[in-house]
């Protein structure tokens, strides 16, 4: 029996996603005396029925999904797999996902673009955990030891408020953060979460900036972070803007200040020239008591669609002018350093 399990049907980027067009994966054939042989399975872009009565793989380690559609509750297939180590959902319909803590060796968790509803997590040693997708509730109980974290929300409207309560709520421990969203120019209020970032060292935020380049007070809440995370020594801010800088002053007194004694590094990418990102360097400038280095790069560089190098070129150009011009000061000459 073979231990180590690949079928990848997925189509090519031309290819039909009929689902009339899937594989039905015979997983009964791999329910047999010797199916706990199995220690990997990665199945593309077919249907896996799951019988009531299925046992599931004894040596199972790693399980990998990407366009499958389950028929049957993958909830009861995942607890008969006890020494499953690492699992990957890539587009695979599920309303819910439950992971008890009958998978105390999952150290891997990856879910992205499931259209689920409701995450929940209670898997004890996870170390590394992914998501991808719409905003949903995320409870990670008893997963206390995730090291690494990173989630990529897909949504239309301003999601600061949602990924500074609830999602700081879930990863309240995570050392390490990498989080993609989109805010909106316009939005000033936001709600505090009650929650600190007590052991948050790293911090990468890919954001699209959408509404009036005049306005500050959106861009300018990511201030706030210096309050949640008080231990934060690196922060990476990779920002894609819509809209093009326009001339205007940056306030110098626009957030309260909040000094901050740890943060060494700050890394600003797509730095157009918008008020509100200059008004967001020249706090952080003057707030991170020990920061070392500044980086202003004006060139886009998340991991969304990067807009043709030629189109981009005169935002590019405005917004290392803008640096020089509103960031390039004697008191700062020793840890700024703007890309040209």
């Amino acid at each position: 029996m073979a231990k180590h399990v690949v079928l990848d049907l997925c189509p090519g980027p031309k290819g039909s996603t009929d689902t009339d067009d899937k594989y039905s994966f015979p997983l009964h054939l791999l329910d047999t005396s010797g199916g706990s042989c199995v220690k990997s399975l990665s199945l593309g872009f077919v249907y896996l029925p799951l019988p009531p009565d299925h046992r599931g793989f004894a040596n199972l380690k790693k399980l990998s999904l990407e366009i499958v559609h389950v028929t049957g509750d993958l909830g009861c297939l995942l607890p008969k797999c006890a020494v499953l180590e690492w699992l990957s959902l890539t587009r695979c319909r599920l309303d819910e996902l439950s992971i008890g803590k009958e998978l105390s060796r999952l150290h891997c968790l990856q879910v992205k673009y499931c259209m689920l509803q409701k995450l929940h997590v209670r898997a004890p040693n996870l170390t590394m955990f992914a998501i991808a997708g719409r905003v949903i509730p995320i409870l990670l109980g008893e997963s206390v030891k995730i090291s690494e974290a990173t989630v990529d929300l897909v949504t239309s409207s301003d999601c600061f408020n949602y990924v500074f309560t609830d999602l700081v709520d879930a990863l309240s421990h995570v050392p390490s953060l990498s989080i993609g969203f989109r805010i909106e120019t316009k939005v000033i209020n936001f709600v505090k979460s009650r929650t600190m970032l007590t052991n948050l060292r790293h911090l990468v935020l890919k954001i699209d900036i959408v509404g009036p380049p005049e306005v500050t007070g959106g861009i300018l809440r990511l201030a706030y972070l210096l309050e949640l995370a008080p231990a934060l020594e690196e922060f990476v801010l990779h920002m894609h803007c819509f809209d093009s800088a326009i001339d205007g002053e940056p306030r110098e007194d626009a957030y309260r200040p909040h000094p901050h004694r740890h943060l060494k590094t700050i890394k600003m990418t797509g730095f157009y020239g918008l008020l509100g990102q200059v008004e967001l360097a020249l706090y952080l400038l003057r707030n991170a008591t020990s920061l070392e280095r500044m980086i202003i790069d004006p060139v886009v560089r998340n991991n969304w669609p990067i807009p043709p190098m030629g189109g981009a070129k005169q935002n590019i150009d405005r917004g290392t002018s803008i640096a020089l011009n509103k960031l390039s000061r004697q008191e700062f000459r020793k840890v700024l350093d703007i890309l040209y």
